[in-house]
């Protein structure tokens, strides 16, 4: 099998109790069968410690205690690593942040956003992002609905990588250009044979690589009312932390003070620009291959484009009220939108859906506020 990961893929290490926001804590645990089975041929007090913290019903999960894992000591080190090894864990514990998506003779892997330690590591380095392909004899799935389709999907994404990595042009305008080839690409998917209708889009869009950075006619979008509608949305969606609706209702009820202090936040800090490629990157590189499951490439592109667009509020948000903004801060927000939505399937769906259904979300009104912002 072909494996593909981001470059900083295998630098990755869990600070364990270094961590200001364990993944131990206001997460349900849930156990795999192997892990479960181990775990019920666990002798001695440390294995009745485990059974007695394990709930059955549905999927085996560990009871939390606080919002606690029950194995999290006071030093916010796991006990079944202590007592049985990191071998010892479940395959949730032994993966997270990092991800995996398989495309047949394809297995794409990464690092979550959710997790400090994984984010540093997208964001921190001015270097572009680059991918690392390499093999394993891991067995190949049966599951890639139409081979052509993937190729060409991987071609375009080809394309958005480099065009994300423009720096010639603002991340926003970037944006918005991904935007227009993704309406592009999304005709070609609603049609018939789409493998090849992407490819000779490709070939039409490689003759003129520029068109899509022309500047539009700057027709009033209304682009504060645009955020507002996104930041309702989002306050609207399922909460995993008590303390995100509450940011986000602060920066509505002000949002023309943070408007105001957008481009000044964005020219103080213009030479880590590049976090926001990263980020987008990241978005790009995890979501958009899915459409060749589901069809559908315009809600994961819009998902980048929004989500960038988000974070960079609550950027200028925390700078206004501390006149700073450290990587750390950087880590923190980043973190705390991608456990609301990232790691909710719920919330995710709910983007999607209202990505062809709100105006507010329509390509179009999307495109017009990334050029009044580029």
């Amino acid at each position: 099998m072909k494996v593909t990961y981001p470059h900083y893929y295998p630098a990755f290490r869990c600070t364990a109790s270094a961590c200001t926001d364990t993944c131990c804590v206001g997460w349900e645990i849930d156990i795999d069968d192997a892990a479960f089975l181990r775990y019920q041929n666990q002798t001695g007090v440390f294995g009745r410690r485990l059974r007695e913290h394990i709930l059955t019903d549905g999927t085996p999960h560990f009871q939390l205690q606080k919002e606690r894992c029950p194995f999290l000591n006071e030093e916010n080190l796991c006990d079944i690593i202590l007592t049985l090894g990191e071998g010892a864990l479940c395959e949730i514990c032994t993966e997270h942040p990092r991800f995996h998506a398989w495309f047949g003779a394809v297995k794409e892997s990464g690092l979550g956003l959710c997790c400090e330690a994984a984010a540093r590591l997208i964001v921190e380095n001015e270097a572009p992002d680059t991918l690392i392909h390499t093999r394993t004899d891991e067995p190949v799935l049966d599951d890639l609905p139409d081979e052509r389709l993937f190729d060409a999907l991987c071609a375009a994404r080809e394309r958005l990588w480099s065009m994300m990595q423009r720096r010639s042009e603002s991340i926003w305008k970037r944006l918005a250009a991904a935007l227009r080839f993704s309406c592009a690409l999304q005709d070609c998917l609603d049609g018939e044979a789409p493998g090849d209708a992407i490819t000779a889009f490709l070939a039409c869009y490689d003759a003129q690589p520029d068109g899509l950075f022309c500047e539009m006619a700057q027709a009033p979008c209304g682009s504060e009312e645009t955020l507002f509608q996104i930041l309702s949305f989002f306050l609207s969606l399922e909460s995993m932390d008590e303390s995100w609706p509450g940011m986000l209702a602060d920066i509505r009820a002000h949002l023309s003070a943070v408007v105001g202090q957008r481009r000044l936040f964005l020219d103080q800090y213009r030479t880590r620009a590049y976090e926001y490629e990263h980020l987008a990157i990241y978005f790009l590189y995890r979501y958009m291959l899915k459409s060749v499951f589901d069809g559908d490439v315009l809600s994961k592109i819009k998902l980048m484009a929004v989500s960038l667009v988000l974070l960079s509020v609550m950027d200028t948000a925390c700078w206004q009220e501390t006149h700073a903004f450290s990587l750390q801060d950087r880590i923190r927000i980043a973190k705390a939108y991608s456990k609301q939505i990232e790691y909710s399937e719920e919330n995710l769906l709910q983007f999607q859906q209202a990505s062809w259904e709100q105006p507010f979300l329509s390509a179009q009104q999307l495109v017009k506020l990334l050029m009044q912002w580029g």
